[in-house]
C-alpha cells in the first residue's frame, strides 16, 4: 500500500493512500497468526491387502505341442490300406508306442497281449493275464490293465519283459496318464493313482459301466459309459465340464485325441466314430466304420488304426 502511495499521481492522492495504508498496517499488527498443520490419512481398503498378497491372477495350465495336426478332420477322408484278422476274443483297446509299434490287449480269461512292428508283423508277450483291457505307455513302461485280477501288470517298453504288478481294489478298465498321474476307470468310478499305485483321489461317476478314459492335453478327465451312452469330461477336482449324447452315438468305447485336442469316440453299436472339440461340442462323424471297439492315431505316419468286434485291424491313411 505504501508504494502504491509513493506512485500516486498527486498530492491528495498520495495522501489519501498513505491514510489508508497506516491504518491497516495498524490493525495487521494486532492480528494473531498461527500455522495449521493440515494431517490427511487414508484406510486401506482389505481387498487391497488381498491383490497385494496374491502369487497369481488364476491357476493356468499351459500345454505345448511341438507339432500341429496337418489334416482338417471336417473333411479329410480316410482311405484303408491294410486289413487283418487277429487270432483273439475281443480287443478293446490299442496304443501306438513311442518307438513306432503297436500294442494290443485281447480280453478274454486267459488274455495276452500284442505288439506289431511297423509293417504290421505281430508278435505275443504278457500271456496269461485276466482278462487285459486298456493300455497305456507310462515313461519307459507299458502298463495293462486286468479287470479280471484287478492289477495293472507293468512291463518295459524296450522288450515288453515283465516288471511288477500293482494290486488295485477294483476292477480296472480302461487306463490313460497326464504329468505322472495315471487315471483308471473302474465302471463307477473313476481312481487317481501314481506310478506305484497309491490311491491319489477317486471320483463317484454317473452311471456302472464307464470303463473307457482319456486325460486330455487340456487337463479334463473324459470318459464314456456304454450303456446310457453317454460321454462326460470333468476337471482333476472332479466339476462336471461338459456332457456329450447324440441318438447316432451307440455303445461308446475307445477314446483318443489328436495334437490339437479334438477327441474321437467310436460307436460300436452305430459303426461309427465321433469327432468332438476339446469343449464337447460335435465337429464330424465318420461313418460306416463296422462295429469299432478303438480308433487310434498316429499323426507322424498320417495313420489311423481301428478295431472291430469281428476281429479284424483296418488301418487307414489320411
Amino acid at each position: 500500500m505504501f508504494e502504491q502511495a509513493r506512485i500516486s499521481e498527486n498530492e491528495t492522492d498520495f495522501m489519501m493512500k498513505f491514510h489508508t495504508s497506516k491504518i491497516t498496517y495498524e490493525h495487521l499488527k494486532h492480528v494473531n497468526f498461527s500455522r495449521k498443520r493440515i494431517m490427511i490419512s487414508a484406510k486401506k481398503d482389505p481387498i487391497l491387502t488381498e491383490i497385494v498378497d496374491m502369487t497369481a491372477l488364476s491357476d493356468v495350465h499351459h500345454t505345448e505341442s511341438s507339432r500341429q495336426l496337418y489334416f482338417d478332420v471336417r473333411t479329410v477322408e480316410m482311405s484303408l490300406i491294410k486289413e487283418f484278422s487277429i487270432d483273439g476274443d475281443v480287443v478293446c483297446d490299442g496304443i501306438f508306442l513311442s518307438n513306432g509299434t503297436f500294442v494290443i490287449a485281447d480280453y478274454r480269461d486267459d488274455g495276452k497281449c500284442m505288439f506289431f512292428d511297423k509293417h504290421w508283423v505281430p508278435s505275443i508277450f504278457g500271456e496269461s493275464l485276466k482278462k487285459p483291457f486298456g493300455l497305456i505307455e507310462n515313461d519307459e513302461e507299458v502298463l495293462v490293465t486286468c479287470s479280471g485280477s484287478k492289477s495293472i501288470e507293468v512291463f518295459s517298453s524296450s522288450d515288453l519283459q515283465k516288471l511288477r504288478s500293482i494290486p488295485m481294489t477294483e476292477s480296472v478298465f480302461g487306463i490313460t496318464n497326464r504329468r505322472g498321474d495315471i487315471y483308471v476307470a473302474c465302471g463307477k468310478k473313476i481312481i487317481k493313482i501314481d506310478s506305484v499305485g497309491r490311491i491319489l483321489k477317486i471320483y463317484d461317476v454317473e452311471g456302472a459301466n464307464n470303463v473307457n478314459i482319456l486325460a486330455t492335453n487340456t487337463g479334463l478327465i473324459v470318459y464314456s459309459d456304454w450303456k446310457i451312452e453317454k460321454v462326460t469330461a470333468i476337471t482333476d477336482q472332479g466339476d462336471i465340464v461338459w456332457k456329450y449324447k447324440n441318438r447316432n452315438l451307440k455303445c461308446p468305447s475307445g477314446i483318443d485325441q489328436d495334437s490339437v485336442g479334438n477327441i474321437y469316440v467310436t460307436g460300436r453299436d452305430s459303426n461309427n466314430v465321433h469327432v468332438l472339440s476339446g469343449t464337447g461340442e460335435l465337429i464330424r462323424v465318420f461313418e460306416d466304420i463296422p462295429s469299432p471297439t478303438f480308433f487310434k492315431l498316429i499323426e507322424e505316419r498320417a495313420i489311423i488304426c481301428a478295431f472291430d468286434i469281428s476281429k479284424r485291424i483296418r488301418v487307414f491313411k489320411v
